[in-house]
């Protein structure tokens, strides 16, 4: 059972006022890479604007935690397909020790490519962001006093 669970307003028709949608667009080019960005609607932005911090550590959290949610997924189809086809049913059947003990072996996986994906990616999604950031930075730099400039 899920200790944690969600509030209704996530599931409600679009308007709750803690709650914002994001589109995730994602594309395979040629060359069979993954390609994905995501937009926010002008009036969820409007409302996320007035979250903490503006949203973005929000936003952040929940993209990585849909990341490492679709990576679980995928690692546990991959060892049911492959080595464990009744992994599920074992997990089903076996006492609360016995399942805890299946999770951690599906989050063990699921960290290891999440942790080499993101070694892997990190530096690339350095130069991305320090590059978007620059060309947004200010230009000249804003003096709150005659000693000290602000930039």
């Amino acid at each position: 059972m899920i200790q944690n669970e969600p509030p209704k307003e996530l599931f409600a028709p679009d308007g709750a006022e803690n709650v914002v949608r994001l589109e995730i667009r994602l594309c395979l080019d040629a060359a069979g890479n993954v390609w994905s960005l995501h937009l926010i609607p002008p009036e969820d932005e409007r409302r996320l604007l007035t979250w903490p911090g503006g949203g973005t550590r929000q936003v952040g959290h929940a993209l990585l935690t849909e990341a490492l949610r679709r990576e679980t997924f995928n690692t546990a189809l991959a060892l049911m397909s492959a080595e464990r086809p009744g992994f599920v049913d074992e997990w089903r059947v076996v006492d609360d020790a016995g399942k805890k003990a299946l999770e951690d072996e599906i989050a063990l996986l699921a960290h290891g490519v999440v942790s080499t994906t993101a070694r892997k990616m990190a530096p690339d999604t350095a130069k991305e962001i320090l590059t978007m950031l620059s060309g947004q930075a200010r230009k000249t730099p804003v003096t709150t006093s005659e000693d000290e400039p602000q930039v």
